[in-house]
């Protein structure tokens, strides 16, 4: 089992959690939704928040996935790539809006399958509009290659989307 703790100890992080909740709660949320739509995640066991003379500190327990490790941020193979970008093409057809979606929070198991896992900032609505999918994907390709511009990205942006895809961000 993995635990995550999270520490409230700037006023900013009091009132972040003031206002959405401890985030060890939030994101044991984040996750059971993201299970609840197929979308493939680790899983979410328990969560908590403890109160100290230091601060609130809240936590998430997720079921190990052993053998798994998070995508690189540098370049993808093209598997990991059409992995991902089918994986992002589902996440955002499900609704999940997570603006800092990058490949550290994807973790690959040793068959080449890919889990989302830390959607501690996620929010789920509906499917992803053109400027938000732009935006998403640009996010999570922006450490991998030179950006969705970059002939490297082909493969994750092929599996995206498989017919042609003009995105505009303005």
């Amino acid at each position: 089992m993995h635990v995550k703790f999270h520490r409230a100890v700037t006023l900013a992080d009091r009132a972040r959690d003031a206002w959405r909740g401890a985030r060890g709660l939030v994101e044991l949320d984040r996750l059971r939704e993201a299970s609840r739509r197929s979308l493939p995640c680790v899983e979410g066991l328990a969560a908590g928040r403890i109160e100290t003379a230091d601060g609130s500190r809240s936590f998430v327990v997720t079921r190990s996935v052993p053998g798994a490790n998070p995508l690189p941020r540098g370049p993808l193979s093209a598997e990991q790539a059409t992995a991902a970008g089918c994986l992002l093409r589902s996440a955002h057809d499900a609704g999940l809006h997570a603006r800092d979606l990058h490949p550290a929070n994807v973790l690959c198991r040793p068959d080449g399958s890919l889990l989302l896992c830390d959607l501690t900032s996620a929010t789920w609505a509906e499917p992803l509009d053109a400027r938000d999918r732009a935006r998403g994907l640009a996010f999570f390709c922006q450490d991998l290659y030179g950006g969705v511009d970059d002939p490297a990205a082909v493969p994750l942006i092929r599996a995206y989307s498989p017919t042609p895809l003009t995105l505009a961000c303005a």
